[in-house]
């Protein structure tokens, strides 16, 4: 019958609708879905960046340590070697000294014998003034020849 068929008719097309209903629901479902799987991918993108330059970070942080390792270790050896210089150093300051105090000894014992050598001569011009017969000014020459007369 008419009615039948129109009721028919009627739940086919509220089948119909409830199945586009359903496939618009289904096709937002997917886009949400696609929209969330490209968020996770950028998501991982952007992981996979801070990774990559944590690892840099870390790298250059380890060469900065071995440079500053390199640094100090250069720093020990150049103050080991400044204090074997100041050792050296002193060392040659006392053997200095010494070598002054010698020289300052022989120079008070020339002076020491200047002096003795001096005296000596005073005697001697002393005893040649004191020989009349030849007058003050007598050189040693002189004075030995003429005791050699005397003999």
């Amino acid at each position: 019958s008419d009615a039948a068929a129109e009721y028919e008719a009627e739940s086919t097309e509220a089948a119909a609708s409830a199945a586009v209903a359903r496939a618009i629901a289904a096709e937002a479902a997917a886009k949400s879905a696609e929209a969330e799987a490209r968020r996770a991918v950028d998501a991982c993108n952007a992981a996979v960046r801070d990774r990559v330059a944590a690892q840099r970070e870390a790298s250059d942080a380890k060469a900065a340590l071995e440079e500053a390792e390199t640094e100090r270790a250069e720093a020990f050896a150049a103050a080991a070697a400044a204090n074997r210089r100041a050792a050296e150093n002193v060392e040659l300051l006392h053997e200095s000294k010494a070598r002054l105090a010698q020289l300052w000894k022989r120079a008070e014992n020339a002076e020491d014998e200047l002096r003795r050598a001096r005296a000596e001569a005073e005697r001697n011009a002393d005893k040649e003034r004191g020989d009349g017969r030849r007058g003050a000014s007598l050189t040693r020459v002189d004075a030995e020849t003429a005791s050699r007369r005397e003999t």
